[in-house]
Parts: C-alpha cells; structure tokens; sequence
C-alpha cells in the first residue's frame, strides 16, 4: 500500500511538472501576443496623435484662408470695380461663372451691388467639382494673373476660396478617421486586460504547483527518513523478541503458526502432513502436525 502510494506521489509530481511547462509555453505565447498588441496600439497611440496635430494645423488653415478670402473681399471696392475690364478673360470669366454671374451683366460695370451681394453670400462648400476644376486653373497659375490691384484681388479671393474649401474637405475626412483609431485602441486596450488577466492567472497557478511540489518534497524527505528509523526500530524490535524467545524455554504455545494466513487456499482442505519428530530424552519417535511445533 506504501509502495502504490508513494508510486502515485512520483506520478503526480510528473503530471504537475508537465503542467507547469505547459503554463510556462502558454505565458510565452501571451508574452508575444501582448507584445505584438503593445506594438499595434503604440502605432494606433501615434496615428491618433498625428490625426489630432493635423486637425489643429487644418483648423489655423482654414481659418487663415477664411481670413483672406474676406479680406479680399473687403479689398474689392466699387473704386475698382471698372477695372475688372483689365483681369486676364479667363479669370474674369472663371470668377463670374462662380458667382452665377453672366459677362452681360457686368460689361456696363454699373453692376457692383450684384456683385458684391453675390461675394458676400458666397459659400465654399457648395461649389461644384467642375467649379473646383476651373479654380484650379487660376490657382495653379495665380501668380501669372496678378496682373493689377484687382486681379490680384479677384485672384486672391478665388485662391482662399478654393483652400477653404479643399481644407474643410480634409477636416472633416481627419475627423472622420478619429472615432475608428479610437475604437482600435479601446479594443486593443481590452485585448491587453483580458491577456494580462490570463497571465496573472498562469503566473499564480504556477507558483501554487511550486509551492505544492516543493511541500510534498520537503513532506517525501521527511517521510523517506522517517520511513527508515522505523524500519531500524524495527528490525531491532524484532531481535529483542528473538532473544526473548530463545531465552524462554518453557511456554512456545505464543508461537503458533496460523496456516490459513500463510496460504490462499483453505487449509481444511489438506492432508494432514505428519513429519517424526525426536523428542528430546526418548528413543521413539513421535509426531506432529505441522499446524504446531510439538516438543
């Protein structure tokens, strides 16, 4: 029983053994797992930065081309208004299609009231494509139009309305961006807890097998040790009764022998085995079953 036993402390030990490296194998790929998401929220950590220090800079862009684009409205006065005539016909035609304007209208340059009404309740962002491709045109090339005060006006206003625009485009497609890189960084953020929970919990199951294997090692030693004094107690126990027993001559009924624990099969059953026996002082012999020692 104390063989099976201790048989089944070694395999225990084993099997926890294997435990623990199977939890080591599994805190490293946690390790790994975390590490790559630390990376990837890192990158996301930047983007969002980035989004953030863009929507800033946009913001003070287009605030400025907000800023000229008035100015340059203000700096168109009915002073000028007749030499409009001067203007290079592409810009003046690009700046009257914008403004829903046709050239009839303004060719008697008695118009200026249209026209400025028509710049004042100007809105960037409901400029067609086709618009934006024609102010373009001027943009690319509006240091070549700047040809007098007012085409440099008339240029200036076409040019901050066209940045105005194209910024408020790219605000709102930055801002559009940050509720994605924020969804990313809370779930990577909630794939870290969820790891780092599961690492705690290997970390702990780990140290509880430690403990137990290093117990139940001290508790084997302790065991073995003890296990070896009984068995000299014993063996001295065991030659004291001898000694006694050679030195008591006259009662040996305590040294009976019961068959039916030595043997598996019944006793009963068997013959009765007779073996002569010489007793001490006689010159016949006698005999005895060997269910006792007879004297």
């Amino acid at each position: 029983m104390k063989k099976f036993e201790q048989e089944n402390a070694v395999n225990m030990s084993q099997a926890l053994s294997q435990d623990i490296l199977l939890l080591s194998n599994n805190q490293h790929t946690l390790n790994l797992k975390l590490s790559k998401i630390k990376r990837s929220l890192e990158k996301c950590n930047n983007l969002l930065r980035k989004a953030n220090n863009d929507i800033s800079s946009i913001n003070k862009a287009v605030q400025d081309a907000l800023d000229g684009l008035k100015t340059a409205n203000w700096t168109l006065t009915e002073d000028n208004f007749e030499d409009l005539k001067n203007i290079p016909q592409i810009v003046l035609e690009k700046f009257l299609m914008i403004l829903n304007i046709s050239k009839d209208q303004i060719l008697d340059y008695t118009n200026f009231s249209l026209l400025k009404n028509r710049m004042n309740a100007f809105q960037p962002m409901d400029l067609q494509e086709s618009e934006l491709d024609d102010m373009f045109l001027v943009y690319n090339s509006k240091d070549t139009f700047k040809r007098n005060k007012v085409s440099e006006i008339v240029v200036d206003w076409m040019s901050y309305a066209l940045e105005y625009r194209l910024l408020k485009d790219k605000l709102a497609d930055t801002k559009r961006f940050l509720p994605y890189l924020n969804e990313k960084i809370q779930n990577k953020l909630g794939k870290m807890s969820t790891l780092s929970q599961q690492k705690d919990m290997i970390e702990r199951n780990m140290q509880d097998i430690k403990k137990y294997l290093d117990l139940d090692k001290n508790t084997t030693m302790v065991s073995t040790e003890a296990s070896e004094m009984m068995r000299k107690a014993s063996s001295l126990s065991e030659k004291n009764l001898e000694s006694k027993a050679l030195l008591k001559n006259d009662d040996f009924s305590d040294l009976r022998i019961n068959t039916d624990q030595l043997y598996n099969d019944d006793f009963n059953a068997r013959k009765s085995i007779e073996v002569p026996i010489l007793y001490e002082n006689e010159n016949e012999l006698k005999c005895c079953r060997l269910k006792y020692f007879c004297f």
